[in-house]
Order: structure tokens, then C-alpha cells, then sequence
């Protein structure tokens, strides 16, 4: 059985890696919104449509 220290590392790489492949899929995202409908990238992208949305207020 791991340690609480090894498995909170654990457990935080795995958050970390999570955040990071959502930054990633938000960048793609940003660079689509010039290009396609919301609806369009949501789907290419795997994002919902709010997320999308909130992208294109905030772009």
C-alpha cells in the first residue's frame, strides 16, 4: 500500500495532467473561433458549448 505522501503526489499529478489537457483543448478552441460556429468547435474539440460561448465573449 503507497503512502499518504506518495499518493497525494499521485493524486496531484493526475489533477495536474487534467488542467493541462484542458488549457490545451481551450487553445485549440481559441484558435478555431475566427474559423467555425460554436457548435462546430464544441464537437471538433470535445468542449461544451457554454465553454465554447465563454471563449468566444471573452476573445
Amino acid at each position: 500500500m503507497l503512502d499518504a505522501e506518495t499518493q497525494g503526489r499521485a493524486r496531484g499529478m493526475k489533477e495536474g495532467i487534467r488542467k493541462g489537457r484542458k488549457q490545451e483543448k481551450l487553445a485549440h478552441a481559441r484558435n478555431l473561433l475566427a474559423l467555425l460556429d460554436d457548435e462546430a468547435i464544441a464537437q471538433a474539440i470535445g468542449l461544451t458549448l457554454p465553454a465554447i460561448r465563454k471563449l468566444r465573449q471573452g476573445a
